[in-house]
């Protein structure tokens, strides 16, 4: 008697359900990227194509190419790649959920030495009425445009997007979405050119030109070394052991950024501050096998501060240490595991404290930090106007501001103290004076001082 039960899951469940793992588009485009980097390509074009409900989107390449049998392992969910240490991919799921997330319809065609041009398709819409496991072969006449333009003189792989059902998820041929589709072009552009800047640079492998619509995408480079005052430090190897007892190596290397006034120019510096300006780039930049995974951020290391913004740490590691560093599917996310947290974080102090001299001393680290100073009192006394009660009564301000004219003597004072104190750090000054401003806050105040005495 056979004891075992063959359970199959609801096919249209299953692909429905895993739409909505958390891919946005760039992160989508980004993935497929990794496949066309994995199979040898050197050219790879991504196309955004806006045509009504006829739209789509395909990323080609001319790799190596696939067979018929490799075709239908790719589009199996989990499939059986072999993935080494050096090997972009992970799950086996990143193509099939990174499309899906976006569209209902995903085809890919592909052509290598061997045979001609070979099809297959998940088509949601198919799946969701059968409930099978049913992957569509295309004939010629059936083919998108864009497959035949890639794959009739030259090897390689064409993944299509079509039916694109959660972005034109508005009036199909409204103005709104036309102009959506043109920020789409700009967010992959800026996306893929940090994830894979040392793949588009040629820095430590093969290089490799990607284009969007026919535009040749540049390389960001968080660390600007091609900036003559970026000061590098010296690399530390920080190792551990996993769970198999294998020896992983994970490498740092600090930078500090130049200060504003030392860039080349004031367009290298805006380009600097990278896709989510310069505060929120600050911090840890962690590299699978030389694939951006994570761009800025400390990782609660420490907080991020307007001082600290110029110190970026570039850290390397293989695949060996996914699981250390539990790498999700959409490859978006990490954690930096907790037997080199602590040698990280005293880097990390380090790096922010020469980060913070830069910053302070507008780059002259021989200039010390110039303290402003306070304009001497007239009189050794309370400034006018201001009454600190040191047992306010219930409800009432601790801090009270009197007569209209003193208040603004006193406001005066306060500002140009600020000012000064506050001379050498802009940023922080122009917040701090900003919320400063609104003078009728402050005559509310005391109004309500008034009111409770």
């Amino acid at each position: 008697m056979d004891n075992k039960v063959m359970i199959v899951p609801s096919a249209s469940r299953l692909t429905e359900s895993l739409r909505d793992i958390g891919y946005d588009i760039p992160t989508s485009i980004a993935d497929l990227v990794d496949n066309s980097i994995e199979a040898k390509a050197t050219e790879i074009w991504i196309d955004v194509e806006y045509i009504g409900i006829h739209s789509y989107i395909s990323i080609s390449d001319n790799g190596v190419g696939m067979s018929a049998n490799e075709i239908d392992e790719a589009l199996r969910y989990g499939s059986n790649s072999n993935y080494n240490e050096k090997s972009l991919g992970k799950f086996g799921l990143g193509l099939k959920t990174a499309s899906l997330s976006h569209c209902k319809k995903i085809t890919i065609a592909s052509k290598n030495q061997y045979e001609e041009i070979n099809t297959l398709c998940w088509d949601l819409d198919h799946i969701n009425k059968s409930d099978k496991w049913e992957a569509l072969k295309l004939s010629e006449n059936e083919f998108n445009e864009i497959i035949l333009e890639r794959l009739n003189s030259n090897n390689g792989t064409v993944v299509v997007w079509e039916n694109l059902d959660r972005i034109l998820y508005k009036d199909e041929d409204s103005i709104l979405t036309q102009r959506e589709f043109a920020g789409i072009c700009r967010q992959i552009e800026e996306h893929i050119g940090m994830v894979f800047h040392r793949f588009i640079s040629g820095t430590n492998v093969p290089k490799v030109n990607i284009y969007i619509n026919g535009n040749l995408i540049q390389a960001w480079d968080p660390f600007v070394v091609d900036e003559p005052c970026t000061k590098a430090i010296d690399t530390s190897i920080l190792k551990f052991k996993d769970s198999s007892n294998s020896e992983i190596n994970v490498k740092v290397r600090p930078y500090i950024l130049p200060h504003e006034s030392q860039f080349s120019s004031k367009q290298a510096h805006a380009k600097a501050a990278g896709p989510k300006k310069w505060n929120r780039q600050q911090g840890l930049y962690i590299y699978r096998n030389n694939r951006l995974i994570q761009s800025g951020g400390w990782n609660r290391l420490r907080a991020a501060d307007e001082h600290t913004k110029l110190a970026r740490l570039a850290i390397d590691f293989d695949s060996r240490a996914d699981n250390a560093f539990q790498i999700n599917i959409s490859k978006m996310k990490v954690k930096i595991p907790n037997v080199i947290r602590g040698e990280l974080l005293e880097i990390a102090k380090k790096v922010s404290a020469k980060a913070n001299e830069v910053y302070r001393n507008k780059g002259d680290s021989k200039r010390p930090p110039q303290k402003a100073k306070l304009p001497p009192k007239k009189h050794p006394r309370k400034e006018p106007g201001l009454e600190i009660k040191t047992k306010p009564k219930k409800n009432s301000s601790t801090q009270i501001l009197h007569s209209n004219k003193d208040l603004d003597n006193t406001i005066i004072k306060i500002l140009d103290i600020i000012k000064q104190e506050l001379s050498e750090e802009e940023y922080l000054l122009n917040k701090i004076l900003s919320r400063l401003s609104n003078i009728d806050e402050i005559k509310k105040l005391q109004e309500r001082g008034k009111n409770n005495e």
